[in-house]
């Protein structure tokens, strides 16, 4: 523990140890996995928008218009869990759906998300692990979050010195989303 001064007197403080390790060198695929009736079923994402500034291949795509959603996808049944073709943990991870889009601009139709998940490896590392084929999964997600057809998902990983020094004033992490279109039956 160190002490810290706060100006009228002094407080410990206990900082923990977070470990960052290196993102995969380009950005994962992800899926959505669940059961079906003659096994596993993993529907696999679009990636959308990528912020990967990691040398040699550093990579980038913004947003374009219309929305680029993939043909639906049958999800099968609960439970759900969210797969990426990585070992490296990401620092965060954002799910959020929506019922509609506009049929123009493939932008959701509300503002907000109907349902939201959110996971982050630095508050609860619960909702993350490596399976055994060495994959991170997200678990612990509600089933009502893949209720409906669009679904995006973010998520970062942090960027250690020691992957790119040129990091060093920024710390700024790679991102990369994701598009998932479901056949619900809604």
């Amino acid at each position: 523990m160190k002490p810290i001064a706060d100006g009228s007197n002094e407080q410990t403080v206990e900082a923990p140890y977070l470990r960052v390790y290196p993102p995969p060198d380009e950005p994962p695929t992800a899926q959505i996995v669940s059961e079906g009736e003659s096994g596993e079923i993993a529907v696999v994402g679009c990636l959308y928008v990528v912020d990967w500034d990691i040398p040699p291949n550093p990579q980038a795509k913004r947003p374009t218009m219309p929305v680029p959603w993939p043909d639906a996808a049958y999800n099968g049944a609960p439970p759900y869990s969210v797969r990426f073709s990585t070992d490296a943990f990401p620092s965060y991870a954002m799910i959020q759906t929506f019922d509609e889009i506009d049929p123009d601009t493939g932008e959701p139709i509300s503002q907000a998300p109907i349902a939201k998940y959110e996971c982050s490896r630095f508050d609860d590392s619960s909702c993350m692990s490596v399976t055994a084929e060495g994959l991170v999964q997200l678990h612990q997600i509600p089933p009502d979050v893949f209720d409906l057809p669009y679904l995006t998902l973010f998520a970062t990983w942090s960027v250690p010195l020691s992957v790119d020094s040129r990091r060093a004033e920024s710390l700024a992490p790679v991102t990369a989303s994701w598009l998932f279109h479901l056949k619900t039956g809604k």
